[in-house]
């Protein structure tokens, strides 16, 4: 027999129950955000309001650990919102569609002819964040050596975030074996998309070093991290931070494979005595956060 009148249905995806759970707490998405701040956890109303919309899905590493947070503060049991992303449906993983809300860089770079899926092979990676410097600016260094897959290759994308939206994006300056080609601020965002070039094209198997730096403005936020995508295998990749001023008191390099599924906490320090470094050998695919707190804010595994 079937019931008299209307049924309530289940909610089953994450945007579903993301929104019902919020809706039956006290808390609205501003007031979410700052409790989450509280609790040192960082993000944005915008992010939340992407997730309870169904926009986008939680994928990065500090997303996915802000998941067990907000659980407790809706009153949920562990795992409900986690266990609710439908990993199986997502599209290929790539540093773009990892990101929070990734459209506005998508379609960006399609129009400029770009994807991630052109054939370099990153070999060695190294990944410098300097912090302190004068003019309240942050600096990331990077050098890669590559391999090109395919012949003829010449150029190639990079998506670049700043710190948060409304500071100005950050600025590209290209260094040894790279040139800067197009250049384009992403809508709604504190970030460009840049076409790299190669001084000539490269030739199938052949290997290319190059060095590219990146500035934006800091904030104050006591919790800080540099994320570093890693769309295959990498043979060698080091990622670091060097303190010009105020060293932090914690810090620790996560790994999040593409699914999203498997975090694995790699190293992590009680104290920290300046300049941080880590070097992974034979890094498999994903993202990989390197986190600090600066001193008298507390790390999240405290």
């Amino acid at each position: 027999m079937l019931p008299h009148g209307p049924t309530t249905p289940v909610p089953h995806g994450f945007a579903e129950i993301f929104a019902e759970a919020l809706g039956a707490s006290p808390f609205t998405l501003v007031q979410l955000q700052q409790e989450l701040a509280r609790r040192k956890v960082t993000l944005s109303v915008a992010t939340l309001s992407y997730w309870q919309t169904g926009r986008s899905q939680p994928a990065r590493a500090g997303s996915i650990r802000a998941l067990g947070v907000i659980e407790e503060i809706l009153g949920l049991p562990n795992s409900t919102l986690l266990s609710a992303l439908p990993r199986s449906a997502q599209p290929a993983w790539s540093p773009i569609t990892a990101l929070e809300d990734h459209e506005p860089a998508s379609q960006v770079l399609e129009s400029m002819g770009l994807g991630f899926n052109n054939p370099l092979s990153n070999i060695v990676l190294a990944d410098f964040t300097h912090c302190g410097l004068p003019g309240g600016l942050e600096r990331q260094a990077v050098r890669r050596l590559v391999c090109a897959d395919a012949e003829g290759v010449r150029r190639f994308p990079g998506v670049f975030h700043g710190a948060e939206p409304g500071l100005h994006p950050p600025r590209v300056v290209p260094g040894t074996g790279i040139q800067l080609g197009e250049v384009i601020e992403i809508p709604g965002q504190c970030a460009v998309a840049v076409e790299f070039l190669f001084p000539h094209p490269l030739s199938l198997g052949e290997l290319a070093w190059y060095e590219y730096t990146v500035e934006w403005e800091a904030d104050d936020d006591p919790h800080n991290y540099h994320s570093l995508a890693l769309t295959t295998q990498v043979k060698a990749v080091t990622m670091g931070a060097i303190f010009h001023e105020d060293p932090p008191a914690a810090a620790r390099l996560l790994h999040t494979t593409p699914d999203g599924s498997t975090i694995s906490q790699l190293a992590s320090w009680g104290q920290t005595e300046g300049d941080i470094q880590f070097t992974l050998r034979n890094a498999p695919p994903g993202i990989m956060d390197l986190e600090w707190w600066a001193a008298g804010s507390d790390p999240v595994w405290s």
